[in-house]
């Protein structure tokens, strides 16, 4: 009876060891889609805080879901990894898309790649990718990526502080960055300006210039008159004494 008995309850702890030691593992991976396999069979994401992005294979019925992903958009997925397994295998994926479809956000620049894409984590949200808009139609028809914000993430410095103005249309679109503390990453020279006091020595035939001799000076300078000065510069004489406020951008 001893041995009889004996024989059940080992194999019975045998079964037992043997289920605990093939236990899956279960987690949750967060962060920014890098990639998607062919036919939505795999994720590429990219946790927050490391260099390097994590495969996760994606089970027949999730794949309708994955497809639905875009690069490089916030994920979270949930897994489930068998013990002896290369890679965890997806059990739920979700798009964590802002709850708005534009606004702006303020944050620090962590990551960009030229002017392709630049990462900003936010100061009060998560990290997110933003990328240029689509502009001009069909690339046959002169369409690209926004020149204007290819030029912005180009400019930008990592480290920096920004507030950035985004739009969403399946994926997050950079409209406008702005450093804080400090004017724009792309800033536009402001034009130089000046007065000029002295004798009116001539006129353009149809008032679009003006050639002024300032005091102590042997000659006159030449100013040009936008058009909708053009009736005030008709009512001037030579020569007499006249005061012109100019404006010069940056190289003309």
């Amino acid at each position: 009876m001893k041995k009889n008995t004996f024989i059940p309850l080992l194999t019975l702890f045998s079964l037992l060891f043997f289920t605990s030691a093939l236990k899956a593992e279960n987690g949750v991976t967060e962060g920014i889609l890098l990639g998607k396999g062919a036919n939505n069979e795999s994720l590429e994401v990219r946790s927050d805080g490391h260099a390097t992005a994590e495969e996760i294979l994606v089970p027949n019925e999730l794949v309708n879901d994955v497809l639905h992903l875009y690069v490089p958009n916030r994920v979270k997925v949930q897994w489930s990894k068998a013990e002896g397994a290369d890679h965890a295998t997806a059990t739920a994926v979700h798009n964590l898309r802002p709850e708005a479809n534009e606004g702006t956000i303020s944050g620090k620049v962590v990551a960009k790649s030229d002017d392709e894409w630049i990462e900003i984590k936010q100061t009060h949200g998560p990290l997110r990718r933003y990328i240029p808009r689509w502009t001009g139609g069909l690339p046959n028809q002169g369409g690209g990526l926004d020149v204007v914000a290819k030029e912005l993430i180009r400019e930008a410095e990592i480290g920096s502080d920004v507030n950035a103005t985004w739009f969403y249309d399946e994926r997050i679109r950079l409209v406008s960055l702005t450093k804080l503390g400090g004017e724009q990453p792309n800033p536009q020279p402001e034009p130089e300006t000046g007065m000029v006091e002295g004798i009116l020595l001539g006129k353009g035939a149809n008032n679009e210039s003006l050639e002024v001799r300032s005091d102590g000076h042997a000659t006159a300078g030449k100013l040009l008159v936008p058009n909708e000065l053009v009736e005030t510069v008709s009512h001037l004489y030579v020569p007499n004494r006249v005061k012109v406020q100019w404006s010069k951008a940056e190289g003309a």
